[in-house]
C-alpha cells in the first residue's frame, strides 16, 4: 500500500500519488527552469488549466521565480537540485521519495533544500 492504494491493483493511482527525486539531477540544462517544469507537468498529466499555477507555486517555493526564464546551464548545482525537487512536487504527490537529495551540496544549500522539502509538506497539500 502506498498513499492508500494497493500497488498491485492500483498501479496508476500509486504513480499519480508519488513523486521521486533522484540523487543526480535530471533537468535538461538547455531548457529554461520553467520549460523543465512544463515538461514535468505534461509527463505527469497535470490538467492544462492548472499547469501555470502549479509551476508558479513550486518556483516560488524553491525561490527560483526570478530565474525561471534562464537556461538551466547557467544555474548553480544547488539551483538545479531545487529545480529537480520542484519537478518532484509539481503534481502534489502524497508521498515523495528522495534519493540523497543533498549529496555534494555545501552546508548552506543542504539546509535550504531541507527547508524547501519541509515547507512543501505544509504548502502543497
Amino acid at each position: 500500500m502506498i498513499a492508500g492504494f494497493d500497488v498491485m491493483k492500483n498501479a496508476k493511482q500509486v504513480r499519480e500519488n508519488i513523486g521521486f527525486v533522484q540523487q543526480e539531477t535530471t533537468v535538461d540544462e538547455y531548457l529554461t527552469g520553467r520549460e523543465n517544469l512544463l515538461l514535468q507537468a505534461k509527463l505527469n498529466h497535470i490538467p492544462k488549466n492548472e499547469i501555470n499555477q502549479r509551476i508558479d507555486e513550486v518556483l516560488e517555493l524553491i525561490e527560483l521565480s526570478d530565474k525561471q526564464h534562464q537556461a538551466v546551464v547557467t544555474y548553480s548545482g544547488g539551483m538545479r537540485k531545487r529545480l529537480d525537487i520542484a519537478g518532484g512536487l509539481l503534481h502534489h504527490p502524497k508521498v515523495l521519495f528522495l534519493d540523497e537529495p543533498t549529496v555534494g551540496l555545501d552546508i548552506q544549500t543542504r539546509r535550504k533544500i531541507w527547508q524547501y522539502i519541509k515547507k512543501s509538506t505544509l504548502n502543497l497539500k
